[in-house]
């Protein structure tokens, strides 16, 4: 799925609310919360599960090399299991000092130093 398409799509659902000047969904983007690539591939992924989750990013401040393959664990509460996708990052800041997440796109000079999750959690 192209990732623009799905960042816009979201935003639709997402918009600046009265007062704000920008949205959520695009205050987390301009802070490198997530790589556009990650968000496309989670919306993927919910499109493919045939009951509703939730889907949760977080970040871990160190590369962990797990695959390309989704993890589940007991979730702690009312017996469920909830996924986990492991994809190494590197956060850096551009040439305006602005926040920068990438993911490996195949260039000798990606350094991972850290590591984006995506949690899916059963509704």
């Amino acid at each position: 799925m192209d990732e623009n398409w799905v960042f816009d799509e979201l935003q639709l659902y997402n918009s600046a609310q009265e007062g704000q000047k920008n949205s959520r969904l695009q205050h987390l983007r301009e802070i490198a919360a997530f790589p556009p690539k990650i968000l496309a591939e989670a919306v993927d992924e919910q499109e493919s599960r045939e009951a509703p989750h939730v889907a949760g990013f977080f970040q871990i401040p160190k590369p962990i090399f797990a695959g390309s393959g989704i993890f589940s664990a007991p979730a702690r509460e009312h017996k469920q299991t909830i996924d986990l996708k492991f994809t190494p990052i590197e956060l850096n800041f551009d040439i305006a000092g602005l926040p920068r997440c990438e993911v490996d796109t195949g260039q000798a000079d990606f350094r991972p130093n850290a590591t984006q999750v995506c949690a899916f959690v059963p509704r």
